[in-house]
């Protein structure tokens, strides 16, 4: 098979941005930028050959240089998500395929590493990033009172927030991949806007609720706990569902991009339209809305 050397470029700017971020030249949350470029690369130029010698290329530069570390085993998990992500839809997957699967996949990623360096490092990621968390709102909220039930809150969902986590990135990465690939005419369908949760299937279910017993114990948090919250954030797919009616709406009424990006941002941090969006993905599973769209 003839291996189309333009597609080994990911592993070079992923190397590039790694140094950028290592050496203080970058912030340390545009590490995730790894997982787009490959995820780019492989929807682009995603010969099977071809992905598997641009990650590799990307793992001799980085340990050569760096040295091998759980840190850089991190990288290298996201570079291996991205791969995959480009991967599906270099194989023509639809975004109702691809996004429950790589987000269990990257929320599995989270968890594998706060477990490593828990076991080896001695860090307590999880809480280290509950504490900071509760010592930014004590900065602007005095009340003792509220400060304290919500580091409990946070104590016993930790991981279940970790997993909404995982599913907000999830979006980001896969919308701004979408533009990416829009912007470059390259052809594929995967379009976010048409994202339907359907039957999800009880291979991935299962797969999930045990991610989540499992990974909840080996962090120190309450197996059950976990598992019963998760079925809460499931909640949290028929929220991308309603984000990706959203969009499919702004699209079809001929509204610019601009705008479709303040409407999911807006939609992301504000609580009550989180809710509607919510509803409104249950509601879709039982009445195609796209269909009513394009009906009227």
């Amino acid at each position: 098979m003839k291996i189309n050397f333009r597609g080994v470029l990911p592993g070079i700017l992923g190397f590039l941005l790694l140094c950028l971020i290592l050496f203080g030249i970058l912030p340390g949350f545009l590490i995730y930028g790894i997982s787009l470029i490959f995820a780019y690369g492989s929807a682009k130029w995603g010969e099977r050959k071809t992905s598997i010698i641009n990650f590799l290329l990307f793992l001799l530069l980085s340990s050569f240089v760096f040295g091998f570390s759980i840190s850089l085993l991190e990288i290298y998990l996201l570079a291996l998500f991205g791969t995959l992500l480009g991967q599906g839809i270099y194989a023509g997957r639809s975004a109702s395929e691809i996004f429950v699967p790589t987000t269990i996949l990257l929320y599995g990623i989270m968890l594998l590493m706060i477990f490593l360096q828990r076991k080896y490092l001695g860090m307590d990621i999880l809480s280290t990033m509950e504490e900071l968390y509760l010592q930014q709102l004590s900065d602007g909220i005095r009340d003792a009172q509220f400060i304290a039930e919500l580091k409990v809150v946070l104590q016993e969902y930790g991981v279940t927030l970790l997993f909404l986590v995982a599913v907000l990135l999830n979006l980001f990465i896969s919308w701004t991949l979408q533009g990416l690939l829009s912007i470059n005419r390259v052809s594929s369908q995967f379009q976010l806007e048409n994202y339907r949760l359907g039957k999800i299937g009880f291979l991935q279910l299962g797969g999930l609720f045990l991610l989540a017993y499992l990974g909840a114990g080996s962090v120190g948090k309450n197996p059950q706990t976990a598992v019963f919250s998760i079925l809460i954030f499931l909640l949290a797919f028929y929220f991308v569902q309603g984000i990706s009616l959203l969009i499919y709406v702004l699209k079809q009424r001929g509204r610019n991009r601009i705008l479709q990006v303040m409407m999911v941002f807006f939609a992301t941090i504000l609580p009550f339209a989180q809710i509607v969006l919510v509803v409104i993905g249950i509601i879709d599973q039982f009445r195609d809305f796209r269909k009513l769209e394009q009906s009227s």
